[in-house]
């Protein structure tokens, strides 16, 4: 089956967002600085001699910027930034007083204001209402789940993968690529498939499709043809999606090319991960601080004072033999949504949490499938939502806390929390006992709340409530809810 790409789907129209604008209303001179400002800090952040250097006083700033080919004016006014004995002026800097520290908190600002507008633009708008509500229970859960991490994570809705595993092979991997296995080539009709499987998802997703990107657990510049890929996706979704990749240097051509592609939508910041000192030397001789603005440098090699989430690869590592001060417990895990591998054909539907013994990538897979043909996309992806909303909806389905959560007393009060949250109220003494057990059905907890002279629409919030949170589960670890507020109503009517 072939789409008709004018018929089916809309070539679509071109993306901004707060990063876009910010970047566009720069003239030439504060882009420059900008970017000379982010390759001081680069060093300062990824090579140990020049930090401690910075720290010793052995040489002046200025001298330490010229050694990097980095060009500012009025250097000492990143000291609130690098130097802790100035660090209490940053919060007040201005132009004014520490220009430079200004300037960048300004641009660093934007980014993370920018995250909130790349979690809300993973939605289809209501397109699809059912994804909606499921990926937005979900955020709510993994900030339950992970913590504060979790506010950095946007939850895009999907993510493609163009090859089999990474040839990079990283020790600290927190999804636990395999070993390269080959690529999807574009040519023998593949960039029709292509196309078609882009077109496919969109019609699930709608606009939501504008945060993902074609990477998971493998590495982008494997694929030769990656460039071809952004630049069809731009075509079809209004954007170029991001790209983080461990190997910009291995194929110079091909990363120009990408950089290149970024600046025709410059929609979200691309990301190298910089796997050491030496290689952080020679991306820096190779790129010239403009070309990297909209490109952030992950520091993970060993002189960084970058920490390194463990999960996946890096639990096996710590456990083993290596040992890394800047290593936290969380994941880097990111999509609330699909995971599509075109060259394996297939589809997962995913969401990130802590990793554990049953999940230790840190993400949950709640469904995989299997497609033969980028028009079976569609359907598989749609029904993958609807199952899991049934399945959440069930009223027969045995709920319990959520790993994580117990019942405390505050106040003499009972309470159900975890490390970070709790929730409590007079019915939770009928109620939560319930959910401890793990054996009761919300249609049962809500006939016993009611039989305890609980009132039947407080009984359904309240679960509903905790579904939301994520605080109740079943044996998968996923939440579980009940089947709908009027069904449970005429329990405590007929009953």
């Amino acid at each position: 089956m072939e789409f008709d790409i004018k018929k089916d789907v809309m070539v679509s129209e071109k993306y901004v967002s707060p990063y876009t604008r910010f970047i566009s209303e720069k003239n030439s001179e504060e882009l420059r600085e900008l970017s000379h400002i982010k390759r001081f800090l680069e060093c300062y952040g990824g090579d140990s001699d020049f930090r401690q250097q910075v720290k010793n006083g052995s040489k002046n700033l200025d001298e330490l910027a010229e050694s990097v080919g980095v060009k500012l004016k009025n250097i000492e006014s990143l000291r609130p930034i690098i130097d802790p004995e100035y660090s209490h002026f940053r919060k007040d800097a201005t132009r004014e007083t520490w220009p430079l520290t200004a300037k960048w908190d300004e641009y660093y600002a934007n980014i993370m204001q920018s995250l909130a507008f790349y979690l809300q633009s993973g939605n289809t708008d209501g397109e699809f209402k059912e994804f909606d509500l499921w990926r937005n229970r979900q955020i709510i859960r993994t900030l339950l789940d992970v913590g504060s991490p979790a506010a950095s994570i946007v939850h895009p809705p999907v993510a493609f993968e163009l090859s089999d595993g990474c040839s990079v092979g990283c020790w600290f991997c927190g999804i636990s690529a395999k070993k390269f296995g080959g690529h999807f080539a574009l040519d023998k009709s593949g960039d029709v498939e292509w196309e078609n499987t882009l077109i496919s998802v969109k019609k699930v997703l709608g606009k939501g499709l504008r945060t993902g990107f074609c990477y998971w657990a493998t590495e982008p510049l494997d694929n030769p043809d990656y460039d071809k890929f952004i630049s069809k996706y731009y075509e079809i979704v209004g954007t170029i999606p991001q790209t983080t990749t461990a190997i910009p240097l291995k194929d110079i051509s091909l990363t120009r090319k990408v950089l290149k592609l970024w600046d025709e939508s410059k929609f979200v910041p691309n990301r190298f991960s910089v796997l050491s000192t030496s290689i952080l030397k020679k991306i820096h001789a190779e790129f010239t601080p403009e070309e990297l603005l909209g490109v952030e440098l992950v520091m993970q090699g060993k002189g960084s004072i970058t920490s390194k989430s463990i999960a996946g690869k890096a639990i096996d590592e710590r456990n083993r033999k290596r040992e890394d001060s800047n290593m936290q417990e969380g994941t880097i895990a990111c999509v609330t949504g699909f995971l599509i591998n075109i060259r394996n054909k297939t589809i997962r539907l995913v969401s990130p949490t802590l990793p554990s013994k049953q999940w230790p990538d840190g993400y949950y897979v709640f469904s995989s499938e299997k497609y033969k043909e980028p028009h079976e996309i569609e359907n598989i992806m749609r029904k993958m939502i609807i199952d899991e909303v049934k399945r959440e909806t069930d009223s027969n389905q045995k709920i319990g806390l959520n790993e994580g959560f117990w019942l405390d007393s505050i106040n003499e009060q009972l309470t159900v929390r975890n490390q970070k949250f709790g929730l409590s109220m007079k019915a939770f003494e009928i109620i939560a006992p319930l959910l401890k057990e793990g054996s009761n059905t919300p249609t049962h907890i809500v006939k016993q709340a009611v039989k305890s002279g609980c009132d039947p629409i407080l009984a359904i919030r309240i679960l509903q409530d905790m579904m939301l949170y994520g605080m109740t589960g079943n044996d998968y670890l996923r939440p579980a809810s009940i089947k709908s507020m009027e069904e449970l109503i005429d329990i405590n009517i007929v009953n």
